[in-house]
C-alpha cells in the first residue's frame, strides 16, 4: 500500500469512527428524549388518575349535598339556617309554678354526643349539660318564653364551645338564684336586652305564634 493510499485510509477510519460517533450521541439523545417522554406518559397518567379520582370525590361530595338539601326541605328548614346550624340534640321543657316569683321555669337539657358537619370539630365528643332561665308569668314573660322556643327550635341558642361544653350563643339566661334577688328595674333591663339578642338573630314578635302554649315539652334534634 502506498503512503498516499494509506493516508487516505487512517483518514477514512477516522472519519468512520466520527460519523459512528456521532450515530451514538444521536441514539444517546433519542433515547433520553423517549425515556423523558415516557416519564411524561406516566405523570400524566398519574394526573389523569389523580385528576380522575378527585372529580369521583366531588361528584359523592355533589350527590351527598344533594341528599343532604332534599332531607332539609323535608324538614321545611331553609337552607341558610341548617349552614349556620351549631346547636347540638336537646331538649327544653317548659313549666309554669305558682309558688315563685319568677314563675315561668324553662329547662334546656343536653345529653352527651359527637359534634356533627356544623360545629367547630365535626365528630369530635362533646358534654351533655342542662341550663335554667326564669321569666315573670305575665304577657311580656310569656312573649319572650316564646321568642325563646322559637330560637331554640330553630338552633339558634346554644352551640359547642371549644372545649367541648354546650354554651349559650348570644343569647342571655338568668337563672332562678339571680333572679331571686336583682331588684325589678335589673329584670326589666334583662328583658329588653334578651329581646335584642333575639332580633340579632331574626327573632321577633312577628315570628312567633302568640297563641303558643307556654309550658310544654320538645326535642330539637337540628338538621
Amino acid at each position: 500500500m502506498s503512503i498516499g493510499t494509506r493516508k487516505e485510509f487512517v483518514e477514512a477510519l477516522i472519519q468512520a469512527k466520527q460519523d459512528v460517533d456521532k450515530v451514538e450521541m444521536a441514539r444517546n439523545g433519542l433515547c433520553d428524549e423517549l425515556e423523558q417522554m415516557k416519564q411524561k406518559l406516566n405523570t400524566s397518567e398519574k394526573m389523569r388518575m389523580e385528576l380522575h379520582d378527585e372529580l369521583e370525590r366531588v361528584k359523592q361530595d355533589l350527590d351527598n349535598s344533594r341528599k343532604e338539601c332534599a332531607l332539609l326541605q323535608a324538614k321545611g328548614l331553609p337552607i341558610k339556617q341548617c349552614i349556620e346550624w351549631k346547636q347540638p340534640t336537646g331538649s327544653v321543657e317548659v313549666t309554669v309554678s305558682q309558688y315563685q316569683r319568677f314563675s315561668i321555669g324553662l329547662l334546656f337539657t343536653f345529653q352527651d354526643g359527637i359534634q356533627t358537619r356544623y360545629h367547630p370539630f365535626p365528630g369530635q365528643p362533646y358534654k351533655g349539660s342542662t341550663i335554667a332561665g326564669r321569666l315573670k308569668n305575665d304577657s311580656e314573660g310569656q312573649t319572650v318564653c316564646r321568642l325563646l322556643k322559637t330560637a331554640f327550635r330553630r338552633g339558634r341558642m346554644f352551640t359547642v364551645g371549644h372545649d367541648g361544653n354546650v354554651w349559650l350563643s348570644g343569647i342571655s339566661m338568668f337563672d332562678s338564684d339571680f333572679l331571686a334577688i336583682v331588684p325589678i328595674s335589673h329584670y326589666a333591663e334583662y328583658i329588653q336586652g334578651v329581646k335584642a339578642e333575639l332580633k340579632a338573630k331574626g327573632i321577633t314578635e312577628d315570628t312567633i305564634d302568640q297563641t303558643e302554649t307556654v309550658e310544654g315539652i320538645f326535642i330539637v334534634d337540628g338538621p
